[in-house]
């Protein structure tokens, strides 16, 4: 009998407790004016989550910014890229294969190329790279392109029945630009001092044709080969330089595989040297060490009244005849620089170099 008058005094606690619960409930309801209130259990969420509701009316939990709530700006690897973006945001690839580019969502989910920064701190006053036509598909013809440093189109050379044409993937992520049989050579006016002695001019290449005399960039007059720079290669154990009143060629491995080359012509003024490695290791060797002009060589720059043009593909621009020693092979990049880089700073751009073309 006791134990039966216990467990009726347990459910009537349990039936008031459920009656004051209830009246709390509708009293709060009362006040909102809400008719209707119904006690569901949360999950907890995790860090950097709100509770909100969904455009269905459905509570979830979500992070505090989403994709919705804005254009972003973020880096990371070219492999960790977002799949899907808001219209207006950037990535940039802080290391790694595609180190230095920058894309920007044009539309909704489309990456598109914005802008290729410079490999280093030092800024060239043309920097051509082979990503900005990458989009034009194998065998594409390369007819206009861009200078990264100024954010100018320019033009291909009139003077060829061909243009050079965007090459297959053999390293890396990024596909080369092909000169081939009568390729033209792309060229501009000099965006920068247009007579600066010192002068450096860096190429990434590979495939290079080695059956003759071949010139992948140049700086200086516009008047065939006259008071140019160009860096040169030969044959397949042979780089060199040209100048105005000398042709110096020096000992170094010419690239004849899909592993592409760093190559770096430095001109102080009165010295000149050429540097390379292997993207692929990155040993730097001279081809020429550091050399003085002997005595009547003539300087560089514009000759007078001419107008200085930088020429990829090419030792020089001549408007009357050809290209003085035309490019033959696969070409990745070219920076010019208007002062003579030291070893480290040729040394910092390779690494990066190495990086942005490597696999």
């Amino acid at each position: 009998m006791k134990g039966s008058l216990l467990g009726g005094e347990q459910r009537v606690e349990f039936a008031l407790e459920r009656v004051v619960a209830d009246a709390v409930v509708q009293l709060f309801a009362g006040l909102h004016d809400v008719d209707h209130v119904a006690l569901v259990a949360v999950a907890p969420g995790t860090p950097g989550q709100i509770y909100t509701v969904s455009d269905a009316g459905v509570p979830v939990w979500r992070t505090a910014a989403t994709a919705s709530s804005g254009p972003t700006a973020t880096s990371g690897t070219y492999a960790a890229r977002p799949g899907t973006c808001t219209e207006g945001s950037t990535y940039r690839v802080s290391s790694g294969a595609r180190l230095g580019s920058v894309y920007r969502c044009a539309l909704t989910d489309t990456w598109e190329l914005e802008r290729v920064r410079a490999p280093t701190s030092v800024v060239p006053v043309l920097y051509w790279d082979a990503e900005r036509v990458a989009d034009l598909g194998t065998g594409g013809a390369v007819i206009t392109w861009r200078d990264e440093s100024a954010a100018e189109t320019l033009s291909l050379a009139s003077n060829r029945t061909a243009a050079p044409t965007v090459g297959s993937v053999g390293y890396g992520t990024i596909a080369p630009v092909s000169w081939g049989a009568n390729s033209g050579a792309l060229r501009s006016l000099a965006t920068g001092p247009t007579q600066a002695l010192a002068r450096t001019l860096v190429v990434v290449l590979s495939s290079v044709d080695v059956s003759a005399d071949r010139a992948w960039a140049g700086w200086g007059g516009s008047g065939g080969s006259a008071r140019t720079f160009a860096l040169r290669t030969r044959t397949t154990s042979v780089t060199g330089l040209s100048f105005y009143g000398t042709d110096p060629w020096g000992t170094g491995a010419v690239p004849t595989t899909t592993t592409p080359t760093v190559i770096s012509a430095r001109y102080t003024g009165t010295q000149y040297a050429l540097r390379q490695a292997s993207l692929s290791g990155l040993s730097w060797s001279y081809s020429l060490a550091l050399t003085t002009f002997g005595a009547g060589t003539y300087g560089l720059g514009a000759a007078a009244g001419t107008l200085a043009g930088i020429v990829v593909g090419a030792a020089a621009f001549d408007t009357s005849t050809y290209e003085t020693t035309p490019a033959r092979g696969d070409l990745h990049a070219v920076l010019i620089y208007a002062k003579a880089l030291s070893e480290a700073e040729e040394e910092a751009v390779g690494t990066a170099l190495a990086a942005r073309f490597g696999p």
